[in-house]
């Protein structure tokens, strides 16, 4: 670069500095009159109380939690066990279907649907294995006694 190049840049420079320069002492005087101004203020108004270190303590509106119901559990001679009959009878595997066939040749009108002994297959897995799509049978050691065949 040749001096004039130079000469132009640091033109600039000192211009945009002296620019920098006012635009701070105009921040710098409204700064002033600023604090000038809350001075005055403060000694106008009145002191404001400040808040108590420690506050009151929130009012809780949460609700009690209740204590939930045990679920109950039904007894051997419900659906289970006539789904463990159905199955110990056969000696065989069954679907959904044929285990509601048999219990509803018991208890007829008041037969549980088909749905909710699939539930109660698939909660008992303790009791009942899936052995495919729909088709359930008695895990070793859930086989029905004699007495209770009888009775059922």
């Amino acid at each position: 670069m040749d001096a004039a190049t130079y000469n132009s840049t640091l033109r600039a420079a000192q211009a945009d500095l002296g620019k920098v320069r006012d635009q701070f002492e105009e921040l710098k005087k409204q700064k002033d009159d600023l604090e000038a101004l809350v001075a005055l203020l403060m000694r106008i108004l009145p002191s404001q109380p400040q808040l108590p270190m420690q506050l009151p303590e929130r009012e809780s509106f949460e609700l009690p939690e209740e204590p939930k119901p045990a679920r109950r559990r039904r007894s051997p001679n419900g659906t289970r066990k006539l789904a463990i009959d159905a199955i110990s009878r056969t000696g065989r595997a069954l679907t959904v279907p044929e285990i509601h066939r048999y219990i509803a040749s018991i208890m007829g009108d008041s037969a549980p649907k088909r749905e909710s002994i699939r539930v109660l297959m698939l909660r008992s897995p303790e009791t009942f294995e899936a052995l495919g799509e729909g088709l359930y049978g008695l895990k070793a050691g859930h086989e029905l006694a004699e007495e209770d065949v009888e009775a059922a």
